[in-house]
């Protein structure tokens, strides 16, 4: 919880990480229900009226098609690029396979200029990007950073071909227990993002040891784990990749497996670092409609800022009075702009300030601010990560025992990072049983 400013006695609620998530999967579903049921978690909806978001150009918030209708009526695209993005069911597949070269990955903007054109990549991809990973569309892997489209190719020869025939609704689910909008819906938690994992480690019937580094870990030739001075028959680790190379191995059976897979992960696997600033302003200085879950800002618009979520609008419980109050996270940074981490505080204010305030007309300053800096912030899944895959598949098989969970596996939201943990679980039970 965050005050309001010297010229607000508002208190505002500012998550610092992800602003909201969705459960995507089953068996994440399965969890928090069961959360829901067993502890005092309660999740909070998006807001009927948010949907949809901007993508700014030339300056101006233009709202991204959600239909057919709107695909022509937009002024994201011109012509010829409407055109282009339509002809996509009729551009050629291409076929991957296990023996291609981490070199002949496609990156996530060479996969949508082949299939969709330079306009889409520009303005929509790009910025799309920036949103999730605060990345480089140049340097990400369309089949790990984008699994969804990269199968879709695969498997019905064409992204939109696959969707219009319901390929939205495949995945890695085997059991219908919940219909796919329940999956799709999107929300936070009463008291924030960080309430989940709080209700979480208050559920699990064991020790936690907070404020504990893991320092070593040590495989007996007998299966046991030694994590620091105690033992284990099993180890779950969530550790996260670039602090992996500061935890010792030592002794007993392929120790020199795990300590070199942690030493290749820790060196490959890079973070981009993202600032978050919550703002909070008057609703009334604000003069932009603030219908939608924020801006998305494409890399030829030449900004500092990387994007910005409309808080209030998708969570109006995030302040006392959201008519008026208008609560705002801004970004920064990211593999874009890595050199704006260097500013100080009050230079990251005006830098985001100044630059939202030209594209959503605000009129005064803030009333509350809040920074959070992210250094290592989100992996990022670059061309050649199957490497990367291809290591910790290695050491689950030849290390019995031993687990990977995190955001660097199956994708970076918190539903992807979640199912690694809960998959690693149901190992762990089948070994055990």
């Amino acid at each position: 919880m965050v005050e309001g400013g010297e010229d607000s006695d508002e208190e505002v609620l500012v998550d610092v990480g992800p602003n909201s998530m969705s459960s995507k999967y089953e068996k994440v579903e399965t969890m928090i229900r069961r959360l829901e049921k067993e502890t005092g978690l309660r999740r909070v909806f998006r807001a009927k009226g948010a949907s949809g978001s901007f993508v700014l150009r030339g300056g101006k918030t233009l709202p991204v098609p959600s239909s057919p209708l709107r695909l022509w009526t937009t002024k994201l695209l011109s012509a010829e690029g409407k055109r282009r993005f339509l002809s996509e069911i009729f551009v050629e597949q291409r076929v991957s396979s296990a023996g291609t070269r981490d070199d002949d990955e496609e990156s996530v903007d060479q996969f949508t200029r082949r299939r969709f054109g330079d306009e889409v990549a520009t303005w929509l991809m790009n910025p799309v990007i920036a949103g999730i990973y605060s990345g480089k569309p140049e340097e990400l892997s369309v089949r790990f950073a984008l699994p969804f489209l990269y199968h879709l190719e695969q498997s019905k020869g064409s992204v939109l071909g696959g969707l219009f025939r319901g390929g939205a609704k495949q995945g890695p689910r085997t059991k219908k227990l919940y219909k796919f909008s329940v999956l799709r819906r999107t929300f936070n938690f009463k008291g924030g993002m960080e309430s989940l994992a709080g209700f979480l480690r208050s559920r699990v019937n064991a020790n936690v040891l907070l404020g504990s580094p893991v320092r070593r870990i040590c495989r007996t030739n007998e299966g046991m784990w030694w994590v620091n001075d105690r033992r284990y028959h099993h180890v779950i680790s969530s550790i996260p990749v670039y602090q992996l190379a500061e935890v010792g191995v030592c002794g007993g059976y392929r120790s020199d497996l795990l300590r070199r897979a942690f030493q290749f992960l820790a060196k490959t696997v890079i973070y981009a670092p993202v600032m978050v600033l919550g703002l909070s302003y008057r609703r009334e200085d604000i003069l932009h409609a603030m219908n939608g879950f924020g801006v998305l800002i494409p890399s030829e618009e030449r900004r500092k800022i990387i994007g910005v979520a409309f808080t209030t609008t998708t969570f109006p419980d995030r302040v006392q009075d959201p008519g008026r109050t208008a609560l705002m996270n801004v970004f920064l940074g990211g593999q874009r702009n890595p050199e704006v981490m260097r500013a100080s505080d009050q230079s990251v204010l005006d830098i985001a300030t100044k630059e939202v305030g030209s594209f959503l007309n605000i009129q005064r300053p803030p009333v509350s601010h809040h920074l959070c800096r992210w250094n290592k912030g989100i992996p990022q899944m670059r061309r050649g990560y199957r490497a990367v895959v291809d290591r910790i598949q290695t050491v689950e098989k030849l290390l019995p025992g031993f687990h990977f969970s995190g955001n660097y596996i199956r994708g970076v939201g918190i539903p992807d990072a979640m199912l690694t943990g809960i998959e690693a679980a149901e190992k762990v039970l089948e070994e055990t049983l």
